[in-house]
C-alpha cells in the first residue's frame, strides 16, 4: 500500500501561512512504501534496468572497436615481414648500403627524382628489434584505427606519415 507525503509549495515566500492556506498549497512529493517487500521489488527492477542499459552501452562501444577486419593492417604487416626477409637475405637489415638499395629514405636519391623512397621506406626496418617492436604496435593500434576510421582513411593516414 502506498501513502503520499505532501509538502507545501511556495514556502520560499516569507509570509505567515494559515492551516487553510496550507492545505491548498500541498503537492505530492514522493511515495512512501509501507510494504518493504514492495520497495525491494521496485529496487530490484530498477537495478535490472540499469544493468541492462549499461550492458547495452558496453556492447555498442565494443562493437565500434570490433567492426570489420583490419585488412589493410594485415596486408601492411605481411608486406613489412616480406620486405624484412628479402633485405635480410640480400645483405642484412642493419647494413646501410643494403637499406639504401632497397628504398630507404636517402635524401640525395630523393633529390635526384626517386620520390618513391618516401613510400618504400615505410616497409624497411633496421634490425629485428625494430621490427619486433613496431609490428605489435601496428597490429593493435593500426587495427583499432582502421576499424574506427575505415580502411580507405586508414591507408591515406599511413601513406601520409612519412
Amino acid at each position: 500500500m502506498m501513502k503520499m507525503v505532501m509538502i507545501p509549495s511556495g514556502l520560499e515566500e516569507k509570509r505567515s501561512v494559515t492551516s487553510g492556506e496550507l492545505s491548498k498549497d500541498l503537492i505530492p512529493a514522493f511515495p512512501i512504501y509501507e510494504d518493504i517487500d514492495m520497495a525491494e521489488v521496485i529496487i530490484g527492477r530498477l537495478k535490472r534496468e540499469v544493468r541492462q542499459h549499461t550492458k547495452k552501452k558496453e556492447e555498442e562501444e565494443r562493437s565500434f572497436f570490433l567492426y570489420g577486419k583490419p585488412i589493410a593492417t594485415y596486408v601492411l604487416l605481411i608486406m613489412i615481414a616480406v620486405m624484412f626477409y628479402i633485405v635480410e637475405q640480400n645483405g642484412g637489415s642493419t647494413h646501410v648500403l643494403t637499406l639504401i638499395e632497397f628504398g630507404a629514405k636517402y635524401n640525395p636519391a630523393i633529390l635526384e627524382g626517386e620520390w618513391w623512397r618516401f613510400f618504400s621506406s615505410m616497409f624497411l626496418h633496421i634490425g629485428f628489434i625494430h621490427l619486433f617492436m613496431n609490428s605489435p604496435a601496428l597490429f593493435y593500434l593500426g587495427g583499432a584505427a582502421e576499424r574506427m576510421y575505415g580502411t580507405s582513411r586508414f591507408v591515406l593516414f599511413i601513406l601520409s606519415l612519412d
